[in-house]
């Protein structure tokens, strides 16, 4: 009996937060067996800035960061939107991530 995941992605965690007028979408997604991917969507809500630095930090369930993600986005012009993919180096699966924390400016 193979515990395969289909080939849709199971998006497990979402976090909205807006920074500096940029809205941010972080969605964690179990993509294989034992791969988690984190996607990274900023939007230029009409900001003056199109520059935006962003930290992703993810926790367990002991509140111990099982991984940190930075991002530099440039030239995000108004409405619109830059994304970005990684992957978890420590953890293998998204259902351990209990919490995590956007940081930015």
């Amino acid at each position: 009996k193979k515990n395969i995941l289909s080939k849709k992605k199971k998006i497990t965690t979402q976090i909205n937060q807006e920074i500096n007028n940029f809205k941010i979408q972080v969605n964690l997604s179990q993509v294989r067996k034992t791969v988690c991917e984190i996607k990274f969507t900023a939007t230029n809500n009409n900001s003056s800035k199109k520059d935006l630095y962003v930290e992703v930090q993810a926790f367990n369930r002991k509140n111990i960061n099982i991984g940190t993600f930075n991002y530099v986005l440039s030239d995000i012009l108004p409405s619109q939107s830059a994304e970005k993919k990684d992957y978890f180096v420590k953890t293998k699966f998204c259902f351990l991530v209990k919490n995590m924390k956007i940081y930015g400016g």
